[in-house]
């Protein structure tokens, strides 16, 4: 029955499992983008509780933000805000400076049209504001904000990973090359040949074989798909130098076990490394 509404009701199908198990992770980002679903990051004027999907678009809440709880959330969605001097105005009694920033870094505040770098840099005056007018009311100025560039991309998705848990926007693997890399998603193009990707570590998982030696298989995800990844008892120092949530480069060949394609791992490449 779970197939059968995978296949023909996708939408119902990963409403209801975002909304049970009440979690994001890559591999489900994956099916939702194969689906043409597109992704909204949270956003505080969004009125959705729980996960929502109107006309083909996902609408994530901001309870999966790093400090937002349900009772916060709830709180927040039901104001609406003109500006973002409203936002500081209506919820300083609620709002810890720490889920402040987590709510700016989540993209939460982007609706607003300021940059992250401006409002976290204009915290101070901003939270200084809203905790005069929320006694005084409109008889206190709302203060000018000094304008800052935006931060590196590379910061800003960092910052999203810390505090949703994951890469909402782009995928940081999307920066590599079509041409210079293998897409996990074109995996069976390649079956039995060389190949060279950027992938991110979603998990690793050390084993011990039959003659006691070490060895590791990696679930790996790029923007297209998600794979496993086989390092055998000879590359097992390879290993070591791998971090989850992070891009390496892996040079490997593509192998198939019954029905389904792995990568054999035969070196594993820092993605800043210029060999790679």
């Amino acid at each position: 029955q779970m197939a059968y509404l995978k296949a023909y009701y996708p939408d119902y199908f990963l409403l209801e499992d975002l909304n049970n198990i009440k979690s994001l992770d890559n591999n489900k980002l994956i099916y939702i983008k194969k689906h043409g679903i597109k992704i909204n990051k949270p956003s505080v004027v969004n009125k959705n509780i729980g996960y929502e999907i109107k006309d083909n678009e996902l609408y994530i809440p901001i309870s999966i933000i790093k400090n937002i709880n349900n009772e916060v959330s709830k709180r927040i969605i039901e104001l609406d805000y003109s500006d973002i001097y409203d936002f500081f105005r209506f919820n300083i009694d609620i709002l810890s400076k720490e889920q402040l920033v987590s709510l700016i870094y989540g993209g939460a505040l982007d609706c607003f049209g300021i940059n992250h770098q401006t409002l976290i840099n204009n915290l101070d005056n901003l939270i200084n504001y809203a905790s005069l007018s929320s006694n005084a009311g409109d008889l206190i100025e709302k203060p000018s904000l000094e304008k800052y560039s935006e931060y590196e991309d590379d910061y800003l998705k960092e910052k999203e990973l810390e505090v949703c848990g994951i890469y909402l926007t782009n995928h940081p693997c999307s920066a590599y090359s079509a041409k210079n890399y293998m897409k996990l998603e074109k995996a069976q193009m390649y079956a039995f040949k060389k190949i060279k990707c950027a992938v991110l570590i979603d998990n690793i998982k050390n084993i011990k074989t039959k003659n006691n030696e070490d060895m590791a298989f990696l679930r790996c995800s790029d923007e297209t798909d998600s794979l496993d990844f086989t390092v055998f008892p000879k590359n097992y120092d390879l290993v070591k130098k791998v971090v989850k949530n992070k891009v390496f480069i892996i040079i490997g060949e593509v192998s198939k076990r019954f029905d389904k394609y792995q990568i054999i791992v035969n070196n594993i490449l820092e993605s800043g490394d210029k060999s790679a």
